[in-house]
């Protein structure tokens, strides 16, 4: 093994400790702590695919597969950084996790319809409900999660004549995002409700964070709390007496601007560019979810039939057309000959209608024979195969006899 110095080896030990993530780093030590616990209560010695196969067979007994997954990425990730294992390499381990999770359905917050947002925003009275009606704008018009609306200060609000362009520079995947509220169609005018709001705001503040704890038709010193916002969301639907209030987390904000945005008929790289999600497979999820989506997609299923249905009307109303009026060479060849000797200076026009299903053919020879009324006159002008409607084709030919 090739030496290292001791400054060099200290060095990569806490730049590998980077690779966890800052925020969660203590949840993640805490599930591989709770690994070490197990195999010394259980003697085990080392690890092997046979050991963590043990190990989330007695977790599958006590959690859902979700958590079982959220576990199993946590356990990998420390076990990389610690011990330099890397358990991802383990197909039995990750079958047996994929069989646990096959039925499974997440639950997934409720969220609003347009109307009841509506509703909401103007019925609900101000002095109890004005930062959560203010809330609700930005959340719906951003697609906001609760983390980005703790985080947004005043300065990252630009007020410009009826709009407001909101930045939002903290974002989950560490990708800036901006949106814009318009001064209606919300049933009132943001805007109005936005700078009464901010007409609240105490002198004395020292933060910069922009929503501020609102109690009694008053805004504190104090800014508001996480936990804050993702009560707010089932306050909304007690106040509308919706059903199963405690099913509006925090993210049906997000989710209710998602799905609104869908309805409308965005397509999946608005969508994303709308959320900021790096994959599709959220971003499909609330595709496939979408009311609207599985109408249109209805419709579409019912209009195909009805044109199916038309053309096959059309069809089979020209075969009964053919069938009754059997437009053959000899009916042609008589009407010809009698318009031809009533007159010496004569414009004929010959058609031949043949269904392409039959397959018969018209020739040149064919049209000759009808458009001349002596076998010795000279050939017709060449006829033009026309046109083909629903199985008929239509031949013309023009003859002068002069």
């Amino acid at each position: 093994m090739e030496f290292l110095p001791e400054n060099i080896r200290l060095e990569a030990e806490a730049a590998s400790l980077e690779l966890l993530p800052p925020k969660s780093k203590e949840i993640y030590d805490k599930e591989y702590s709770l690994f070490k616990t197990w195999k010394t209560e259980n003697a085990v010695q080392s690890n092997s695919e046979e050991v963590f196969l043990a190990y989330f067979l007695q977790k599958a007994r006590k959690y859902k597969s979700s958590t079982m997954w959220s576990h199993y990425s946590m356990l990998k990730s420390t076990l990389n950084v610690y011990e330099n294992e890397d358990i991802s390499k383990y197909h039995k381990l990750t079958a047996f996790i994929k069989q646990q999770h096959s039925g499974y359905a997440a639950k997934k917050s409720s969220v609003f319809s347009r109307e009841e947002i509506i509703k909401f925003l103007v019925d609900a009275p101000d002095d109890n409900f004005l930062l959560i009606k203010v809330v609700a704008v930005f959340a719906v018009s951003g697609g906001c999660r609760c983390d980005e609306l703790v985080k947004m200060c005043i300065e990252h609000i630009e007020e410009k004549s009826d709009i407001l362009l909101v930045h939002l520079p903290f974002t989950k995947t560490h990708k800036k995002r901006s949106f814009t509220i318009l001064s209606d169609g919300f049933g009132i005018s943001p805007i109005e409700l936005y700078r009464r709001y901010l007409n609240l705001r105490p002198k004395k503040t020292t933060t910069s964070r922009f929503f501020l704890t609102y109690r009694q038709g008053k805004c504190t010193v104090q800014p508001a709390g996480i936990n804050t916002f993702g009560k707010m969301p089932s306050n909304i639907a007690k106040f509308l007496n919706l059903e199963n209030p405690e099913t509006y987390t925090g993210h049906s904000f997000r989710r209710s601007a998602a799905t609104l945005l869908v309805n409308c008929g965005a397509d999946i790289t608005t969508l994303k560019r709308f959320g900021g999600w790096k994959s599709d497979k959220v971003a499909e999820g609330y595709i496939e979810d979408s009311l609207q989506q599985k109408i249109k997609i209805g419709n579409k299923i019912l209009n195909n039939n009805n044109i199916d249905a038309e053309i096959l009307k059309d069809k089979n109303a020209n075969d009964e057309i053919l069938k009754d009026h059997n437009v053959d060479a000899e009916i042609l060849k008589d009407n010809n000959a009698d318009a031809a000797s009533s007159s010496t200076d004569c414009l004929t026009v010959a058609a031949l209608a043949t269904s392409s299903t039959s397959g018969s053919e018209v020739t040149v020879t064919d049209i000759n024979k009808i458009m001349s009324k002596k076998e010795n006159e000279p050939p017709c002008v060449s006829f033009a195969n026309g046109i083909q409607f629903h199985n008929v084709n239509f031949h013309f030919a023009i003859n002068i006899n002069k």
